[in-house]
């Protein structure tokens, strides 16, 4: 796919009318599109600013958009529990941008056996789950894979507050974690459950 072509999307969390995220959205948007060489910019608060919004409620608004090319979709939100995840390798899987073509990434969460979803290993490192970035507590500070998969805007928004730390994890680190929770766009870390790692391979739990 040519850079002329490529679609990337914003999965934008709008609560009770706020968006309040946005400015690191419209950051990652403009990181985004500097990379891929398109310098018309894509002003997301206008934008939105023209949609009919609802006004209470969360919900979930889709940003797709290519060079040119802006849809926006609004759906009510319905949070999908994650209570277990399976170790899974994923060596060569690239999402540094937020493609909207998540075709590589379904593939891994369809591998997750009987787990909620799977958490993915490049080279032996912790990384992301197929569609959240991941955060361990050790009793004491919240710390979080310092290569993810794809630098989320919340775990952006956490590393600037100084409640998450980055560092390498790795499979061997699990037992020193009292809890993992996963996170999002859509999903506040304060939201998250606590969750446990299942190594399919190993046949054990890794985590409580």
């Amino acid at each position: 796919m040519s850079k002329n072509q490529a679609t990337l999307l914003e999965s934008i969390r709008l609560e009770n009318g706020h968006l309040p995220l946005l400015d690191y959205h419209q950051a990652r948007v403009d990181r985004s599109r500097a990379l891929l060489g398109w310098r018309q910019p894509l002003l997301l608060e206008p934008l939105l600013r023209e949609q009919p919004l609802p006004q209470q409620g969360l919900h979930k608004l889709r940003v797709t958009y290519g060079r040119e090319l802006v849809q926006v979709d609004c759906l009510p939100y319905v949070r999908r529990p994650v209570r277990s995840l399976r170790l899974l390798p994923a060596e060569g899987l690239d999402y540094a941008l937020k493609w909207a073509d998540r075709r590589a990434l379904e593939h891994c969460f369809s591998l997750r056996g009987a787990c909620d979803d799977v958490l993915l290993l490049q080279d032996g490192r912790l990384t992301d789950t197929s569609y959240a970035n991941v955060a361990l507590f050790d009793g004491q500070q919240w710390w979080t894979p310092g290569q993810p998969l794809l630098q989320g805007v919340r775990r952006e928004f956490l590393l600037a507050g100084g409640v998450l730390q980055p560092a390498e994890l790795r499979v061997e680190d699990l037992a020193a974690f009292r809890c993992l929770r996963v996170f999002n766009a859509m999903i506040d870390l304060s939201e998250a459950e606590d969750v446990s790692i299942f190594d399919a391979g190993a046949s054990k739990m890794l985590t409580k």
